[in-house]
C-alpha cells in the first residue's frame, strides 16, 4: 500500500530569475501530489512542464549560466558537476517521484476495485442493497464500475505517456551533456546512482 500523499519541491537552482518562462507556464514551486491529482493531472501536468521547461528544454541555457558563474574552473569538470547534483538530477528526481507516486496510486486502486467489483467480490450486490428496496442498484452499481475503470485507464495512459516523455528527455539530455561535458558518461546511469543516493 503506497502513501496517501507526497511533498516535491522545484529545485532552488531551477527558479533562477535569469531564466525566463514562457507566459503560460505558471510558477508551481511546491506541489503535493495524492491520488485526487494523480486522476485529475492538471497540476502534475503543470508542475511537470516547469521542471521539463527549467531543466531539459534549456540544458545549454543552463550550463551556460554555470560556465559564467565558475569561470576559473574547468568546463567539463566542476561546472557539469554542479550543475547536474544541484539542478538537473534534483529535477529529474522530483519528476520520477511524480510518475512514480501515480504509478502506486494506479495499483492500489486496481487492486480495490478488483476486490469491490471483480468476480470474487467480497461484498456482492444483494450484501449492499435489497433489489426490491432498490430496483436500479444494479444498474447504478455497472455504473459506477464503469466510471471506475475508466479512471483507471485514463491514469494508465496518462502514466504510460509521461514514462515515454521522460524517456525522450532524458537521453535527448545525455546527448547534450556528453556534447558539453564528458563524452565517456552516461549521465543517466549516473542519475540513478544520485536517486538511490538521496532518497
Amino acid at each position: 500500500m503506497s502513501s496517501d500523499s507526497i511533498e516535491v519541491t522545484a529545485p532552488e537552482a531551477l527558479l533562477d530569475a535569469n531564466l525566463s518562462f514562457p507566459e503560460e507556464t505558471p510558477l508551481i514551486r511546491h506541489l503535493t501530489m495524492t491520488r485526487e491529482r494523480c486522476v485529475d493531472p492538471t497540476l502534475a501536468d503543470s508542475f511537470l512542464r516547469l521542471l521539463r521547461y527549467g531543466s531539459d528544454d534549456s540544458i545549454k541555457q543552463r550550463l551556460s549560466a554555470y560556465q559564467r558563474h565558475e569561470e576559473n574552473s574547468p568546463f567539463k569538470n566542476k561546472r557539469c558537476g554542479s550543475f547536474l547534483r544541484n539542478e538537473l538530477y534534483p529535477n529529474w528526481q522530483a519528476r520520477n517521484r511524480i510518475i512514480t507516486f501515480c504509478r502506486n496510486q494506479l495499483e492500489d486502486m486496481k487492486a480495490e476495485l478488483d476486490e469491490k467489483y471483480g468476480q470474487h467480490s467480497a461484498t456482492p450486490l444483494k450484501a449492499e442493497v435489497d433489489l426490491r428496496i432498490d430496483p436500479y442498484a444494479a444498474k447504478d452499481r455497472q455504473h459506477e464500475q464503469e466510471n471506475r475503470y475508466k479512471e483507471l485507464k485514463r491514469l494508465n495512459t496518462w502514466i504510460e505517456n509521461q514514462i515515454k516523455i521522460e524517456s525522450i528527455l532524458l537521453a535527448n539530455s545525455n546527448r547534450t551533456l556528453q556534447q558539453n561535458c564528458d563524452q565517456n558518461v552516461n549521465y543517466i546511469n549516473e542519475f540513478w546512482k544520485f536517486h538511490r543516493a538521496t532518497r
